[in-house]
């Protein structure tokens, strides 16, 4: 699963269900131009208050209901 995750050309960003990070892929740290090692043990909160802003999982977390939105970086 491990290799999988870093081969995808997509980027996979997994969080428990308090927020915070438990891994990113390379594809990941492209996108944001941040190190894994700068992310993983954050919580979104704690991230959305800087680069990854804007950030869904405060929002989904406090409404608890599905939230479409589009996110320009």
């Amino acid at each position: 699963m491990e290799t999988i995750i870093d081969f995808c050309f997509g980027e996979i960003f997994v969080t428990d269900g308090n927020g915070t990070v438990l891994r990113v892929n390379p594809a990941g740290e492209a996108f944001y131009g941040m190190k894994a090692s700068e992310i993983v043990a954050k919580t979104t909160e704690e991230l959305a208050k800087g680069s990854l802003s804007p950030s869904l999982f405060p929002i989904v977390k406090e409404r608890k209901e599905r939230i479409s939105m589009i996110q320009q970086t």
